[in-house]
């Protein structure tokens, strides 16, 4: 098991499998739990952002019908992008990028898209074509 695995088990067993009613509801012994979970990275500021982002995508799933329903609600990536901006925490131009490309959501096309944000981003990079790779590739 790679690093990042088990990085990534300690947040499913940390954030209760990422179930966002759980997670929506968490305080702050909850927050404090979090951090002292072992493989998770301290940074509280992403365990609020976390919390507040399942009451986010609670809040979309009730407004629209479901999660889905919300995600598909956009005439455009840019205006959904916008959104998803606006209505979640610490979600950049990456993340949302990344984000509805694992969930099998419609991206623009990576090399194009990528070359409009600043920076290089070799990680990201290595994360798409191991996706495609693995047959992920829901790009327009």
């Amino acid at each position: 098991m790679c690093i990042r695995d088990r990085h990534w088990d300690a947040y499913r067993e940390a954030f209760e499998n990422f179930d966002p009613v759980r997670v929506g509801a968490y305080d702050d012994v909850d927050v404090e739990r979090v951090l002292a979970t072992p493989g998770i990275l301290r940074m509280p500021r992403k365990i609020h952002a976390t919390i507040h982002n399942a009451s986010s995508m609670l809040e979309a799933d009730r407004e629209y019908g479901s999660f889905t329903s919300y995600l598909r609600s956009f005439d455009s990536y840019a205006t959904l992008a916008k959104d998803l901006k606006q209505r979640f925490a610490l979600m950049g131009d990456m993340n949302v990028w990344y984000f509805l490309f694992r969930t099998g959501e419609r991206v623009p096309r990576f090399e194009p898209w990528v070359a409009t944000i600043r920076g290089d981003h070799p990680r990201m990079r290595e994360m798409v074509e191991r996706a495609r790779a693995l047959g992920r590739s829901p790009e327009c």
